[in-house]
């Protein structure tokens, strides 16, 4: 694997420094006494191909991808370490349990305390964290292309749309999803995504989408997709809103305070009292 000629520590000496210093020479020649022209877009950059500048950092950017790029496949070609998909199950797993455990909301338990906490703090990490990596690949173009290098994310071109439902799409690559379920459009303008499976035909260079939701809003309006030249569509998880939770039918009501007792006032109002009041004229002020 190569690596840009910019990696070099006396790259920016030998090489980029020389042809800043000609740029500024070329363009102070051809603004003469008017400074308005020196900061002329158009000079600058006439200045810079001159120079040599607008060559030299080209092709050291291109060098630059392409050594990433290869580092990406290297990575993936990397087989893993024996055992680590039984590793990962078991971990799973365990997860699996005591969320489940937190989901099912029994308080007769020991530790529903701290295990309904870490339930609550572990969804609040994830939607944050999902969040941030939805407002990445859709406002920064890097990270956009690491979720293409990843398969989680591609351009197309929606050629036609049909009944709202199906989607055909061009890509102007082979292209091998990550997955082929719940692919959305990443620009939509709407409040919630146009949201669909994929089914990438042999040579990975068409496909159909195949629209699970937003579909009402895209039957009437196929423009949204056919309109731009190209769209961009991913499988990164989405935050999940979530619904209030509701106890099932025949759930058990929570065990009742041993230290206190629960009444129907006369007004119908429930009532809380201690079984055993505590003597508050006992209490030391200076441990309270």
């Amino acid at each position: 694997m190569s690596f840009s000629a910019a990696t070099d520590p006396q790259w920016d000496n030998r090489s980029l420094f020389p042809a800043l210093a000609r740029m500024k020479r070329l363009r102070r020649a051809a603004a003469g006494r008017d400074q308005i022209r020196g900061a002329s877009p158009r000079v600058a950059e006439q200045a810079a191909v001159a120079s040599g500048v607008w060559d030299l950092v080209a092709g050291a950017l291109r060098d630059r991808h392409q050594a990433v790029a290869d580092s990406f496949r290297i990575l993936r070609e990397i087989p893993e370490v024996p055992g680590l998909e039984q590793r990962r199950a078991a971990v799973r797993a365990d997860a699996q349990w005591l969320m489940a455990r937190g989901a099912e909301h029994l308080r007769g338990w020991s530790d529903f305390g701290p295990l309904n906490l870490a339930a609550d703090e572990l969804e609040v990490q994830e939607r944050a964290g999902t969040a941030a990596r939805i407002a990445a690949i859709t406002a920064d173009r890097r990270a956009f292309a690491f979720a293409q290098a990843r398969n989680e994310a591609v351009f197309a071109c929606a050629v036609r749309v049909s009944g709202g439902r199906r989607v055909d799409l061009e890509f102007d690559r082979p292209f091998t999803g990550r997955t082929l379920a719940d692919w959305w459009w990443v620009d939509d303008p709407g409040r919630n995504p146009i949201i669909g499976d994929l089914d990438v035909a042999a040579d990975g260079l068409t496909a159909t989408w195949i629209v699970t939701g937003q579909t009402r809003r895209l039957g009437p309006e196929p423009q949204l997709l056919t309109g731009p030249d190209r769209i961009r569509i991913s499988c990164l998880p989405r935050v999940f809103q979530g619904r209030p939770w509701k106890p099932p039918v025949g759930f058990p009501a929570p065990p009742p305070s041993p230290a206190m007792i629960e009444t129907i006032g006369p007004d119908g109002q429930l009532v809380v009292r201690w079984r055993i009041p505590p003597d508050l004229d006992g209490l030391d002020s200076d441990d309270a």
